[in-house]
């Protein structure tokens, strides 16, 4: 899964369906979270 830190596209493709929790989880493992 690619990562992107473009805003509107937290959690690269396929992802929107996500929570904000769950691509916040995402995110926090590929240590790249965005305050």
């Amino acid at each position: 899964m690619r990562i992107t830190t473009e805003p509107g596209n937290f959690a690269g493709r396929g992802d929107e369906r996500r929570s904000l929790k769950e691509v916040t989880q995402v995110l926090a493992k590929h240590k790249i979270l965005v305050p």
